[in-house]
């Protein structure tokens, strides 16, 4: 891929085209070929040729393949995109150019990768934090680190603008840890927040992550106010969730400078808020309904995670620890929704040795944030289990990939990977394959050679072949290179089940040797190195334990629906080679959503679990004892339990307990809901007396009065002539519930 010695002279859509396809691909293009490439960039750069009307510009996308190709290009290539781009910054302030974001990127590019340029380029980006107010946004977010190289030129440049009281000067100097007195001016001129309410609109609200950085350059007495400013704002409800989240982040940023005393009085409030007791904002009750025409989105409307976040980096002792790394595990198992960036945030803010979890249960979740968190803590671990170890550096995504790469040494990774006798092993022989397999095995051999016109194998050719397997001689696989296929599934196989307890492997001996003697080992193959369900497998392996159906579904329960989906096919193939015995999945799979509810609402539990048993189960059984269980009667039964936490969820929205609603509260939820909520009424063999609303319609139609309600959600009847076995199914159809 080099480009065309005539690009320039090539119609403006072709360089166009040409230039930003090199940027995309700048991550595989060879360094010879980048070089050749950011010649003809910066030959478009110089020229600036007009653009036509009404076409894209190639000064733009010339830009765009420079900042993208610069790692590779030589000082002389830098040294002219200096010289090139430095006018651009000859500009009236707040000027804006279609090229200015590729301009910082490719800045930050020579900063990292030229040390003899990286004065240079740090003056060019201190000029352009000071001409334009998008231009310091982007280098505050991004180029930090390229500042910190330079903290000299930064000082030479911003310290009088900062003492000017430019607030992104000042942001420079402590954000790069350098004069950091001379931004003072600067952060008192926004200092202090104004309490909700006291805002005006000749002084419009800063942004509560400003001042929370240039709080580093005031006095303690300073910082001290503005957490309490923040904390107001937070608990604000008149304000939008946004505004909130914001304050609570700021929070989040001005902790490390606040002394130890406000940080435990604010860490209360902060727990408050990961508890779930200040959500609900102002803009909660805006309408969204199916005929609106433009609809505005807040982001989430709780403020938990954010909570999680600010108490993480608030906490100052190990309790303060334990309690953000339990509330943490709450929410990770109780909310599968929940905002686990923020989550994860949270918990890198702690010290590892604070942080309670273990590293191979997180191993194995299905978002890579969460296994994230299991390299982290696995690299701060001095008692590493190499398993987990080689699952995460073989890990699918590449940032838990390039984790492990830059912190494994500091774990004494390398020798713990040593002593694993798992790589060290010899590689064993598969089992003996069936006839027909052997025939198919050694009747596949890779074609390397041309006899007579006609490709042919190589030992026919008169030579050894390089592809054969070293242990069984037939074809090697495109999959790992050096192993056919079945090879390298006893391989894995091995390092999957190696040096198990006795009662563990005699357990998964069936599974293995079914695996071993597949149709199709490539399948196996690819399922061992790359799916959910064997890491979750291998994790259980590891542990020593029998694995039973209680341990599956707890794994479902804690991992949410991308690992329930995991589990389950585990399940069933485990089940298929009798290593489980077979079960009701319809029947279980109602349990496993009972255990999702309970989880979610913790505080209905001692409601739901009754109900299910003595209302949902029994009936859902006795059917099951005529006809075999469907998705549809799983379906009825979530149903049911759906509607009995929306209506508890109901009462609890209006402060009311169970026993405390009347027939009104019943008719007005039944009334203002889907007809799904129709499936959770029961009727007694006869109505209370006087009640009127029920007594008014057929029994089929009646709703259930509040005291039926407790009897049907709690099991329990406290009526001398009502038991449970008097209630009849609404629809006319008689039967016990249990």
């Amino acid at each position: 891929m080099e480009p065309d010695p005539d690009l320039v002279s090539m119609p403006n859509w072709y360089r166009v085209s040409a230039l930003r396809a090199a940027a995309a691909a700048a991550d595989l293009v060879p360094d010879d070929q980048a070089r050749k490439w950011l010649d003809a960039a910066l030959k478009e750069i110089d020229l600036d040729l007009p653009t036509p009307p009404r076409t894209a510009s190639v000064v733009q996308a010339a830009f765009a393949a420079t900042a993208a190709l610069l790692r590779a290009s030589t000082a002389e290539q830098a040294q002219q995109f200096l010289s090139l781009s430095d006018p651009r910054l000859d500009r009236a302030l707040d000027t804006h150019r279609r090229t200015d974001r590729d301009h910082i990127q490719a800045l930050i590019a020579i900063t990292h990768t030229h040390p003899t340029l990286r004065q240079a380029a740090v003056r060019s980006m201190c000029r352009a934090l000071l001409c334009a107010e998008h231009l310091a946004a982007s280098i505050l977010n991004q180029g930090v680190d390229a500042l910190a190289l330079c903290p000299d030129i930064v000082a030479e440049q911003c310290t009088q603008p900062a003492r000017d009281s430019n607030i992104y000067a000042a942001l420079a100097l402590v954000l790069t840890g350098t004069h950091t007195a001379d931004a003072a001016p600067a952060a008192r001129g926004q200092l202090p927040l104004p309490l909700p309410g006291e805002e005006t609109t000749e002084h419009p609200r800063t942004s509560p992550a400003t001042l929370a950085l240039l709080a580093a350059a005031v006095d303690m007495p300073d910082r001290q106010a503005l957490a309490d400013s923040l904390c107001a704002h937070a608990l604000n409800r008149e304000d939008a969730t946004f505004q909130r989240r914001d304050a609570l982040h700021a929070m989040a940023t001005l902790a490390p400078h606040l002394d130890h005393g406000t940080r435990a009085r604010h860490f209360t409030t902060a727990m408050e808020f990961a508890q779930g007791d200040h959500d609900g904002s102002a803009d909660d009750d805006l309408p969204h309904t199916s005929f609106d025409r433009i609809s505005f989105g807040f982001g989430p409307a709780t403020l938990r995670p954010d909570g999680l976040l600010a108490a993480a980096c608030l906490a100052d002792t190990s309790p303060q620890a334990a309690d953000v790394t339990a509330r943490a595990l709450h929410l990770l198992l109780s909310d599968p929704d929940a905002d686990r960036t923020t989550l994860v945030r949270a918990l890198f803010q702690l010290s590892p040795s604070d942080v309670n979890l273990d590293p191979m249960l997180l191993a194995i979740h299905p978002d890579h944030l969460i296994r994230l968190l299991a390299a982290a803590l696995w690299c701060a671990s001095k008692d590493t289990d190499p398993f987990t170890g080689q699952s995460l550096i073989t890990d699918r995504h590449r940032l838990v990939r390039q984790y492990m790469a830059s912190h494994a040494c500091k774990a004494d990774v390398v020798q713990a990977l040593a002593t694993d006798p798992a790589p060290l092993r010899p590689l064993p022989r598969p089992t003996e394959p069936t006839a027909r397999q052997r025939d198919r095995l050694h009747a596949m051999k890779v074609l390397i050679a041309s006899v007579d016109g006609q490709r042919t194998c190589g030992p026919c050719a008169g030579h050894p072949d390089p592809y054969a397997c070293p242990c069984c001689g037939s074809a090697s696989s495109p999959v790992t290179g050096d192993f056919c296929d079945r090879c390298a599934v006893a391989d894995h196989l091995s390092a999957l089940l190696h040096d198990l307890p006795a009662r563990s492997g005699a357990q998964l001996a069936p599974l293995r040797e079914a695996l071993m003697a597949a149709e199709s080992p490539r399948t196996v193959l690819t399922w061992l190195r790359t799916s959910a369900s064997a890491r979750l497998l291998r994790a259980i392996a590891v542990s020593g334990r029998t694995v039973t159906h209680a341990d599956l579904d707890a794994c479902a329960v804690a991992s949410g629906r991308g690992g329930a989906r995991s589990t389950d096919y585990l399940r069933r193939l485990l089940v298929a080679y009798a290593v489980l015995p077979a079960r009701d999945e319809y029947l279980a799979g109602i349990e496993h959503h009972l255990a999702c509810m309970v989880a979610r609402y913790p505080h209905h539990a001692s409601l739901l679990r009754p109900y299910v048993r003595w209302s949902v189960m029994p009936r859902a059984r006795r059917r099951a004892t005529h006809t075999p269980s469907t998705s549809g009667r799983t379906a009825w039964a979530r149903t049911r339990v759906n509607a009995a936490v929306a209506f508890l969820q109901h009462l609890t929205g209006r402060d009311l307990a169970l026993e405390a609603a009347t027939q009104h509260h019943v008719d007005r939820w039944l009334a203002d809901g889907p007809s799904t909520r129709y499936e959770l009424r029961a009727s007694s063999s006869g109505l209370p007396a006087g009640d009127t609303a029920a007594n008014s319609r057929s029994r089929s139609e009646a709703s259930p009065s509040p005291r039926e309600w407790t009897r049907m959600l709690t099991g329990t009847c406290s009526s001398s002539v009502c038991t449970m076995r008097n209630f009849r199914w609404t629809y006319g159809r008689p039967g016990p519930w249990c």
